[in-house]
């Protein structure tokens, strides 16, 4: 019927039981087991605060942003409509910086320094606390930063020998004079107009607009500053990774 239709087009993919995954994670603050809440007379009811995830589906809103979870890498962060999405190419990024940090360690002798440019979530900076480091993350929205501050607080017990992260609401191309032997980024990298079309709708509609697209005139500028910015940033022998 239509409204599997429509529920298909927002979701590409969907399975029914990725659904009732991420059903139960949205209810399962209001109950002790599936047991419960089958026996719950009310759960479908559309007064019960339940039906509001079926209400956010019907309108295409990202399975991320309604159960307030995401699952990345081997953690689960909390998310929210004021960062983007974190997807799973990004895990491929922080493996490829965990590899360079173990070779940055070993290179040195000590914790490398470490800068994350446009946190978000504050994902890639805090699954990287597997190695050592002296980390900090820069982002020019502070609702995200203080979301990435958040989810550090909740999963630093996981890196008990890292080094305590600093998460800064600033502009990574405002020099401050500090120099890192790794600089990792996921910036915006799709043109406004020209790519807009080939980007998903539920993306266009519900993710923010400053994580996804830079200007069609200012693109090539925009890199050019962001690249000779970084480069000047790196210590000697340093490395840049960005997806």
């Amino acid at each position: 019927d239509q409204e599997r239709q429509n529920l298909l087009d927002s979701f590409p993919g969907i399975t029914l039981e990725i659904l009732k995954r991420e059903f139960f994670e949205f209810a399962g603050t209001n109950y002790k087991s599936r047991t419960e809440f089958y026996s719950s007379p009310k759960w479908w009811s559309k007064k019960h605060p339940n039906a509001l995830f079926f209400d956010q589906l019907k309108k295409g809103i990202p399975l991320q942003y309604i159960t307030k979870k995401s699952f990345f890498y081997k953690y689960s962060f909390s998310t929210n409509p004021d960062v983007f999405i974190p997807r799973y190419e990004t895990e491929l990024l922080v493996e490829m910086g965990i590899k360079e940090l173990e070779k940055l360690t070993q290179k040195l002798g000590t914790e490398p320094k470490v800068l994350d440019c446009g946190t978000g979530t504050g994902i890639i900076i805090i699954a990287l606390g597997e190695i050592s480091f002296e980390g900090i993350a820069y982002d020019l929205n502070s609702k995200a930063v203080s979301l990435a501050k958040r989810n550090y607080f909740n999963l630093r017990f996981n890196f008990p020998y890292a080094k305590p992260v600093e998460f800064i609401n600033r502009d990574f191309l405002e020099d401050d004079g500090k120099k890192f032997h790794l600089i990792i980024s996921n910036p915006p990298y799709i043109k406004k107009n020209e790519d807009e079309n080939t980007v998903h709708h539920q993306v266009k509609n519900h993710e923010p607009e400053k994580a996804l697209f830079i200007e069609d005139e200012k693109y090539s500028s925009w890199f050019d500053d962001f690249l000779n910015k970084t480069y000047l940033r790196l210590e000697k022998d340093g490395i840049f990774l960005m997806e």
